[in-house]
């Protein structure tokens, strides 16, 4: 399978809602000196952001070249494989609808905290699997285009997948400023049932914090 196959992204099942992801994600970003996007795409994200640095890394080709276009650093690389990074070296990291599409989503988030330094944040999004929409079309034995990924299903039970399955994540590695599901109709109400996506804002502590923590 060539890389442009196994890339994550592609036609969106939800484009008004891929579109306010986006600009969820982008109003949680502060100015800063280095930001790295992992599964950039086209760079369409970091052309919106203000930083020094802006680096991006995805495993499509093509998508690499479009970034580099908008003065990306971008880079070519499957993350299942680590991040090519220094440690502490971002002062932000973000993911945009990627974690659930990984063959090991927890073996990134612990690549973000390492290239992170003290004090940075890690910004992201992901489908939000147990949506009432998502709930409903998997029952009905109709998986959408957005539960398939390298030929296989999304694991739908997995509770990593879940809101407070991901928030028990973020929390062994970051402090959690925001993590909740949106948008959506009602999902002030009960997110995990009516928002599309959860997102997320984590903080990671220093070395004196984790001390403080355990």
């Amino acid at each position: 399978m060539d890389s442009k196959n196994r890339h994550w992204g592609g036609k969106p099942v939800h484009t008004a809602s891929s579109d306010k992801r986006r600009d969820i994600i982008i109003s949680m970003i502060p100015a800063s000196k280095r930001i790295l996007d992992v599964a950039c795409g086209d760079g369409a994200t970091l052309s919106r952001i203000t930083a020094e640095e802006k680096h991006g890394v995805d495993i499509n080709a093509e998508n690499v070249r479009a970034a580099r276009k908008h003065g990306i650093k971008a880079v070519q690389r499957d993350v299942d494989e680590g991040l090519p990074y220094r440690e502490g070296y971002f002062d932000i990291v973000i993911t945009e609808g990627l974690i659930q599409h990984l063959y090991s989503p927890e073996t990134l988030v612990d690549e973000i905290a390492r290239v992170l330094r003290p004090g940075g944040l890690y910004i992201g999004s992901m489908t939000n699997n147990y949506h009432l929409w998502h709930r409903v079309m998997y029952l009905l034995g109709k998986p959408q285009d957005s539960f398939l990924f390298r030929n296989r299903a999304w694991q739908i039970t997995s509770s990593f997948f879940t809101l407070n399955g991901f928030r028990d994540v973020l929390s062994k590695r970051f402090e959690i400023v925001t993590c909740t599901a949106k948008p959506g109709r009602f999902s002030s109400i009960l997110p995990s049932l009516f928002g599309w996506d959860i997102v997320w804002k984590a903080r990671k502590l220093g070395p004196q914090e984790r001390k403080t923590s355990l």
